[in-house]
């Protein structure tokens, strides 16, 4: 699976950003520095320690990879993992008599087989925040006799009009859905049937009670109300026959790092056994799957399709559109899931695709794989043009074709293998298909495996997921650890705001700086000859005259009495924030400072001929005195009538503080002026010790965390 090596890389990753903030909220000079920072300044704070608190940061780094089986609730999801996991299948959970399943998922992890965990199973529930939108997303088709009425933690559905006149309703017409604590299944829960199967299928009503059927901490609740809010009954499983089937060289496959999540039947519409909570269930399988995408808990998806059915998958790609977006879907899709194709007998006894095997038929009406596949499948998954997924794979159940005898399956498919090689050559029926979809080089394998009553595809699939993780697993575990948690960007912005207020010393960067900055503007000491004794300034007689000719006209040009375009960028690190987008109104003040700032800050560079590192370290600096000047001197909550709407000489008074304040700025960058304010700062040499560590450690993990995307082709 995914190698422990990276895991502990990823690992280390995160504890350096961790041990960030443990050393920087005890650290006395920074909380100083923050507590006189500018609100943007601390506003990238407090987004840095979200980023650190957030539930995907949080999630274990323990390597699993989640594999979501979704397809519709007649493709022979439970019949397969009864096939793949028969110890869950003795122990009750898997349910086989009854093709409406409930509306939550089974997920099932590795336990070794003696452990403690081996036996347990657990119950949980979504939060009140995931049942709301699962209320919303129904609230569009739900009838208008039914209210949902939102609460904090969850919501109230009332029936009581739409229930009139309705006979041998099971349940209460109003449904309380709230959250409950995470619940551990009992002993003698476990051995209770009536219980299982009120957790895991829809049992007919007659065969169900009323009354609760789990208590936690949270209340009692009823099997009509833990269809609504379980989001998953966790089972444990020692994966013997998966690891049987993985087997390479007759060496058991590692796969305990697999996690298979069965989610209910997309194809599903309102059933009867819902009552009044139809509509809100018949909206569940798809929000599944869209909250594992949301919580980041998915890494591939097999989509299941009894062979000759149509996909019911473009439910779910209308839904991740709706959410992700059409590219991330489709990268999902493309790099993510496999098709599995269930029933492959099909082939040869659905009077649709059997006649098809004839070369006349197939060449006038499509041959079997054109129809089940791409008809049937890609063409109906929900874009506009046929999907290509990350593989595809067909597979067989023993008590379909022969009903649990070996023999049979064997003599079975022993017949039909001739019409399944017949693909691999060039003119064979289905031969042309198989090329453009890309799977000669796989079929082969497929057929072998799927006329093996001891495998039936299922150990081909087994092993093409193996195979995929050990390829592409590196590359999905980095993109989930790294990238759409925000801890690479988190890394670069936190170092970044590091050296923002800290040289590579540790020590505070505000004298460096003021002693740097003096050096560097120089020139507007230097007295002009010209103008030095008519200006009176003395040794400031270089800064008015600077002012003068390159401030003044600048000032004059400003587009004042709308937003101005955005702050330019560099590659030096950045914590202002972006101006608004072009408008009229009275909030154009501020908008105008920022610009001349930006125009001054880069005049100055130029007339100092600052370049590389000390160009960008200049430029964040003057950033960091912008933002502070703006809301000291008022100009961000300055509002004025807009000298573009009527006659107005608002600019004019504007333009003239631009200049006097500008000039201000010039002092208070010579002598250190912006940064005075507060005052200096004691800093012991341990902690600036300890500051200096964490900066390159910080940097150390950047470094390696670029190179661990480099060698896996992870995009950032």
């Amino acid at each position: 699976m995914i190698p422990k090596s990276l895991i502990h890389q990823i690992q280390s990753i995160r504890a350096e950003f961790e041990n960030a903030f443990k050393i920087l909220d005890q650290s006395s000079s920074f909380q100083s520095l923050l507590n006189g920072a500018a609100n943007n300044f601390r506003e990238e704070w407090r987004k840095l320690q979200a980023l650190g608190s957030s539930p995907r940061f949080r999630r274990p780094c323990d390597g699993r990879i989640v594999c979501a089986i979704v397809g519709d609730s007649n493709a022979g999801k439970t019949s397969t993992l009864d096939e793949l996991f028969p110890n869950l299948a003795r122990r009750g959970w898997l349910i086989t008599d009854t093709k409406d399943t409930t509306s939550q998922s089974l997920r099932i992890e590795f336990a070794a087989p003696d452990s403690p965990e081996a036996t347990e199973v657990v119950v949980h529930s979504w939060g009140g925040a995931e049942i709301k939108k699962l209320a919303q997303a129904a609230a569009e088709n739900k009838s208008p006799d039914i209210e949902i009425i939102y609460s904090e933690d969850g919501v109230v559905v009332d029936g009581t009009k739409w229930a009139l006149g309705r006979k041998g309703l099971k349940f209460s017409s109003r449904q309380e859905l709230r959250a409950f604590s995470d619940h551990r299944v009992t002993e003698a829960e476990a051995a209770d049937p009536k219980f299982v199967r009120a957790l895991t299928i829809k049992e007919e009503s007659d065969n169900l009670e009323s009354g609760a059927v789990l208590n936690s901490s949270s209340g009692s609740y009823n099997s009509l109300q833990l269809r609504a809010v379980v989001k998953d009954v966790t089972l444990h499983d020692g994966f013997e026959r998966l690891a049987a089937l993985g087997a390479r060289k007759g060496e058991p496959a590692d796969v305990s790092g697999l996690v298979f999540v069965d989610t209910p039947g997309l194809g599903t519409g309102p059933s009867t056994k819902d009552e009044v909570l139809s509509e809100i269930l018949a909206e569940k399988s798809p929000q599944i799957v869209l909250q594992l995408l949301e919580d980041d808990e998915l890494d591939i998806v097999l989509h299941l399709v009894l062979c000759g059915q149509q996909s019911h998958f473009s439910r779910l790609w209308q839904a991740l559109v709706r959410e992700r977006g059409r590219s991330e879907t489709e990268s999902l899709v493309r790099e993510r899931l496999f098709v599995v194709v269930n029933g492959a007998n099909r082939l040869f006894e659905e009077e649709a695709l059997r006649r098809r095997w004839e070369t006349k038929n197939a060449a006038s009406e499509g041959d079997p794989f054109s129809i089940s596949l791409r008809t049937n499948i890609l063409q109906m998954m929900g874009s506009s043009d046929e999907v290509r997924p990350a593989g595809i794979c067909f597979i067989d159940c023993i008590k379909h074709v022969s009903k649990g005898n070996a023999s049979n399956y064997q003599a079975y498919y022993n017949e039909q293998k001739p019409r399944l090689t017949q693909a691999l050559a060039p003119g064979g029926v289905g031969y042309e298909t198989l090329r453009k979809l890309g799977l000669h080089e796989k079929f082969a394998q497929n057929i072998e495996a799927l006329c093996d009553p001891d495998d039936r595809g299922q150990g081909f699939l087994i092993r093409e997921l193996i195979e995929f993780v050990s390829h592409k697993g590196p590359a999905i575990f980095l993109k989930r650890h790294l990238v759409r948690t925000g801890l690479q960007a988190g890394l670069r912005q936190l170092r970044d705001l590091l050296t923002f207020c800290y040289d590579e010393s540790g020590a505070v960067r505000d004298e460096a700086m003021a002693e740097r900055l003096q050096q560097c503007l120089g020139f507007l000491l230097t007295p002009s000859s010209e103008h030095a004794a008519a200006d009176g300034n003395g040794q400031f007689a270089g800064l008015e005259k600077f002012a003068r000719t390159e401030l003044d006209p600048m000032i004059d040009r400003l587009p004042v009495g709308k937003a101005a375009d955005p702050l330019p960028t560099s590659s030096a690190p950045t914590f202002s924030r972006l101006l608004p987008r072009a408008r009229v109104d009275e909030a154009w003040v501020g908008p105008a400072f920022r610009q001349m700032c930006a125009e001054m800050s880069r005049t100055l560079a130029l007339r100092a001929g600052l370049t590389g590192s000390i160009s960008e370290e200049f430029a964040v600096h003057f950033r960091r005195c912008t933002d502070r000047w703006a809301e000291q001197w008022g100009y961000d909550s300055a509002r004025l009538p807009n000298p573009l709407e009527r006659a107005q000489k608002t600019d004019r008074l504007v333009r003239h503080f631009l200049k006097l304040h500008a000039r201000e700025m010039l002092y208070q960058l010579l002598l250190g002026g912006a940064t005075a304010e507060h005052g200096v700062l004691e800093q012991s040499e341990a902690e600036k010790q300890q500051l200096a560590t964490l900066m390159r450690t910080l940097t150390e993990a950047i470094t390696l965390a670029e190179q661990l995307c480099r060698e896996h082709s992870v995009s950032v």
